[in-house]
């Protein structure tokens, strides 16, 4: 078998190439962008194992070896520094450190989520991208009604108040800037982000359709402070989630199993 201890770059990678039938280890610099390194991985007999850290921009090249049928392990950067006896670094040191770990079976591989679950992170990251955009300018159109002595809050996105929005006299950088604001506001509203704002965003949203989950939030936030019940609520709700891809049960089912002590939420093996 073929193992490669890769030192990745995003223009170009070190590698360190040990074929197991001869007891060889070969180092070789590989260019990205001439299709030196794409060539190079084809020549490999499948399938062969790749190991490099994980880092950015190298998304395009794990997909390229998983499609020409190789092994890609993904290592914890820190752990793989941690484990290097000389404090110099050089990439031609890298690779070889990367390749011993492999060989010897100390590699501290990662698990790497699959393309299509690597594909929907993306798409949440852009939409939360979106409304962090979409946040930062109906702040500043809100500043800018405030600044006119106009509070309408919530209602200043309604068809009234943005006629009357319309209507303000301004004049300057201000008249340009609520020009300038008011295109970018037309952004669509898209998702939100990450694990605790989606989770927290979802309890938002769980509060309006559960009375049950709404009466035990309403509690928290008489003995806690609002951050803390909302977080708590986020946590309620990631529970239940995780039971529901488990065994593959509708949410009303998990709440009423959940209420009820004597329902086991998995059945005994």
């Amino acid at each position: 078998m073929i193992i490669v201890g890769c030192d990745f770059h995003p223009s170009w990678q070190q590698v360190a190439i040990f074929d197991s039938s001869m007891g060889e280890i070969v180092e070789r610099k590989l260019v990205n962008g001439n299709g030196e390194a794409e060539r190079f991985y084809r020549s490999l007999p499948v399938p062969s194992r790749i190991g490099l850290e994980s880092c950015g921009n190298s998304q395009w090249f794990v997909e390229l070896v998983e499609q020409l049928g190789h092994e890609v392990w993904i290592g914890d950067a820190a752990q793989i520094r941690a484990s290097y006896v000389r404090k110099q670094k050089t990439d031609k040191r890298d690779a070889a450190h990367m390749l011993t770990l492999l060989i010897e079976g100390r590699f501290p591989r990662l698990w790497v989520p699959d393309a299509t679950v690597r594909d929907l992170r993306q798409l949440l990251i852009h939409r939360h991208k979106l409304v962090e955009i979409r946040a930062r300018v109906k702040n500043g159109l809100q500043h800018l009604a405030m600044n006119r002595g106009m509070q309408k809050k919530s209602r200043l996105w309604s068809e009234a108040g943005q006629k009357a929005f319309d209507a303000l006299p301004l004049e300057g950088w201000a008249a340009c800037r609520r020009e300038d604001l008011q295109r970018l506001g037309a952004i669509s509203k898209q998702g939100n982000g990450f694990a605790r704002m989606l989770l927290v965003e979802a309890a938002h949203m769980a509060n309006r359709l559960d009375e049950g989950f709404r009466k035990q939030y309403q509690h928290r936030c008489h003995t806690k402070p609002k951050g803390v019940a909302k977080v708590a609520a986020a946590r309620k709700l990631a529970v239940r989630l995780y039971w529901m891809l488990r065994s593959k049960t509708p949410y009303p089912e998990i709440v009423r199993i959940e209420s009820s002590p004597r329902v086991p939420l998995v059945g005994e093996s």
